[in-house]
């Protein structure tokens, strides 16, 4: 428990510059690692704006062939009423009864009126073909030229991923090189801190404010911390207070 007993009082102030110096290397890392987790994401956005690119280039073609599958149809349409037309024009002659030959005109008017509905239609599907196929061969320019260019941002954040993890590993092998340099008391509770306290361990005062969580702090305690005898924990928070110039200058999270 943070708020338990005083396990500051064995670190002595000496040892605050040292842990000052541990957090600003662990800021970096943060960072970095926060920023080297952000790029999968970043490389997931631009894939899946590819897979939306291509999914809409795939839709204007759907589109063309339903257009051209429905002038076929159209055309297989005109050719059967056109061979009705001849097939009745044939049977006139044979017709015995005036009745009947009027009956077969008025059937050969009919399929003459569903064969010029038919050729309309067909028209304006010609038009469409053409507006579809136009569309769609301009879109596929633009949606290669799109692709390219996440392809090239993809480039860029892998790259960027790499450089982040040289950065990393570098950092990390820093802090490594450093901790020796500590004392296991003074880093076992700067590290328990951190933990508790989403990577922020000491804070420096602002005025007479946590610079952690901004609670207001006593007389004594500003006191103490200004004499840096030893080290100071917010009553608040329980991060660490100093008024070094090292610490952080901008008000964190509180809790």
């Amino acid at each position: 428990d943070l708020h338990g007993p005083n396990i500051f009082g064995k670190i002595m102030i000496k040892e605050l510059n040292q842990i000052l110096e541990l957090q600003e290397i662990d800021k970096v890392i943060d960072q970095l690692t926060f920023e080297l987790n952000a790029c999968p994401v970043q490389v997931q956005d631009k894939k899946d704006l590819i897979i939306a690119v291509k999914k809409d280039l795939e839709e204007k073609k759907d589109a063309l062939t339903t257009f051209q599958l429905s002038k076929k149809n159209k055309e297989l349409e005109l050719g059967s009423c056109e061979k009705r037309i001849r097939k009745h024009e044939g049977e006139l002659n044979s017709l015995k009864s005036n009745e009947s030959y009027k009956a077969m005109l008025r059937e050969i008017d009919t399929v003459k009126e569903q064969k010029s509905v038919i050729e309309t239609e067909i028209l304006t599907l010609f038009e469409q073909i053409d507006a579809s196929h136009a569309s769609a061969k301009s879109f596929d320019a633009t949606a290669k030229q799109q692709e390219q260019a996440y392809l090239a941002e993809i480039a860029q954040i892998e790259a960027r991923a790499e450089s982040l993890k040289s950065q990393l590993a570098a950092e990390t092998q820093k802090r490594e090189a450093f901790l020796p340099s500590l004392e296991a008391e003074a880093l076992s509770v700067y590290e328990y801190i951190r933990k508790k306290k989403g990577g922020v361990a000491i804070v420096h005062v602002h005025g007479d404010s946590c610079g952690g969580c901004n609670t207001t702090l006593t007389p004594g305690i500003l006191n103490e911390v200004k004499k840096q005898k030893s080290l100071v924990r917010c009553e608040s928070c329980s991060r660490i207070l100093c008024v070094a110039e090292k610490a952080a200058t901008a008000p964190v999270n509180a809790g």
